[in-house]
């Protein structure tokens, strides 16, 4: 029975006519060198430990190379630094997310009317700049400065017949 041609493996080959026993044929198949060891090489990144993904680095560190052509994280822009920005000309849904974004979650505060837990974010009517939304039959801001928190049932209130006329 033919041995692996590999030197110091005493595995049987394969079969009869093959150089190789399975471990170091798939091996050769996979790396093209029986010997190629497989253990993770790891990322050549200043103090990343994280295994190796592609041309010597980890993936989030490969990526990086890929968009940015550096491995520093950039910090992502907000606001009107953001490539993205509209200013003013967003639409109801996207002022909140705004608003959320800026000032945090309403439930974190209490009710300006109640002192209650508050859960949403009111509009106080005040804005220079007041934006109409049709579908919702209401008016909003994109200010954050206008917004205070309320308790469902007072915003409700607050809001009653505030509806925007179509």
């Amino acid at each position: 029975m033919k041995t692996c041609d590999v030197d110091g493996c005493e595995r049987a080959a394969r079969s009869g006519s093959a150089a190789f026993c399975g471990m170091h044929y798939r091996r050769w198949l996979k790396h093209g060198d029986p010997l190629a060891t497989l253990h993770r090489v790891a990322c050549e990144a200043d103090g990343c430990a994280e295994p190796h993904y592609g041309h010597g680095w980890c993936q989030m560190h490969y990526w990086r190379l890929k968009r940015h052509g550096s491995l520093e994280e950039r910090p992502r822009p907000t606001g009107p630094e953001h490539p993205g920005w509209k200013g003013d000309d967003v639409t109801y849904e996207a002022a909140h997310l705004r608003l959320k974004a800026t000032l945090g979650k309403a439930n974190s505060h209490l009710c300006v009317d109640c002192f209650d837990r508050a859960q949403e974010w009111s509009y106080d009517g005040s804005s220079a700049n007041e934006q109409r939304c049709l579908r919702r039959r209401i008016a909003y801001s994109t200010d954050p400065a206008y917004y205070v928190p309320r308790c469902i049932s007072c915003h409700r209130k607050h809001d009653l017949g505030k509806k925007v006329r179509t």
